[in-house]
């Protein structure tokens, strides 16, 4: 294992920090350490419990990590090459964005996993276009 392997956001021990579970706790760097629940925000007979009311709301740690960090890699290319957010100025943005979902979707089915001209995931590239769609669409709605 690479000493940094704890800075690759797909190692299955990054992925295990996130995910709270410590198969290598011996091996965790201190600041990565998952302590223990601490005593004193554990319920008890008489004590007071502190609140989260988080119920209903968007739970983003459902987002799969490796996923996520792939859409971020399209982006990050994306912006290296285009700007960043530049996307948002395109014009006849729902035609081209829905081509290019289309496009790397279907040569993905054909058996192209990555894209020869920017060395990342056709899914990803895929998704990156279908989120500035989502973004086009909800900005939109709420202008109108």
């Amino acid at each position: 294992m690479s000493p940094n392997h704890y800075d690759d956001p797909t190692s299955d021990s990054y992925l295990g920090i996130l995910r709270n579970q410590r198969n290598d706790a011996d091996e965790l760097p201190p600041l990565l350490t998952i302590p223990p629940p601490r005593s004193d925000t554990m319920p008890s007979s008489g004590q007071e419990v502190g609140r989260k009311d988080d119920s209903g709301k968007t739970r983003l740690e459902l987002v799969p990590p490796r996923a996520f960090f792939a859409i971020g890699r399209a982006l990050t290319w994306g912006a290296n090459r285009y700007g960043d957010d530049n996307w948002r100025k395109v014009k006849g943005w729902r035609r081209r964005y829905a081509g290019a979902t289309l496009r790397h979707i279907f040569k993905w089915l054909g058996g192209e996993q990555i894209d020869p001209d920017s060395g990342e995931h056709h899914l990803a590239l895929a998704c990156c276009s279908l989120m500035f769609l989502i973004e086009k669409e909800v900005e939109n709605e709420a202008e109108g």
